[in-house]
């Protein structure tokens, strides 16, 4: 019987493959399937709002579709920005997820200057639960002036419905 010899090199890759099998072997037996405890969803709003309940319909669905729980908690403050704050301090292991809205995510950042959260880089989207337009409704007898920006505006609405002067809008509180 003959014994087969190998090379230095040959050696030192079977070492590393070994090595590199146990290695990740340790690490996948270690790893469990995602998710295997309860998701916390944040809402960074009071129970009974529309964000709530769009994040109730989500949880509900998704707990079922994964097997585990998903509990919703309202942490309201601050335009949202509390619960928000949370969701970024919390582990990013994928257990602790938020509904960000535009207020959250758009208007805060520009509204309060030290804000503990970084919309961008402290958060990864997962997907667009719902879409809503914006709509300024007014009453017809105080017409507000367009911007320059929308110069569109005159051209499209009828000449006998456009305002000839300037009037103050003011947004209630």
């Amino acid at each position: 019987m003959t014994r087969a010899r190998m090379s230095r090199r040959q050696l030192m890759r079977s070492g590393a493959a070994a090595a590199a099998a146990v290695a990740f072997a340790g690490s996948a037996i270690a790893q469990t399937a995602y998710p295997n405890r309860p998701i916390r969803l944040i809402v960074p709003f009071a129970a009974g709002g529309s964000t709530d309940l769009s994040a109730r319909l989500v949880a509900e669905f998704a707990g079922r579709e994964l097997g585990q729980p998903i509990v919703v908690e309202n942490k309201g403050g601050a335009g949202g920005s509390v619960g928000m704050e949370q969701v970024a301090k919390s582990d990013p292991d994928g257990y602790t997820i938020g509904m960000a809205t535009v207020s959250t995510h758009g208007s805060n950042p520009a509204v309060y200057p030290k804000l503990k959260y970084d919309p961008i880089k402290d958060f990864a989207p997962v997907t667009n639960v719902v879409a809503i337009p914006s709509v300024l409704p007014y009453t017809r007898a105080c017409r507000p002036r367009p911007c320059r920006s929308s110069s569109h505006w005159p051209r499209r609405t009828p000449a006998n419905t456009r305002s000839r002067r300037p009037v103050r809008v003011r947004l209630a509180t």
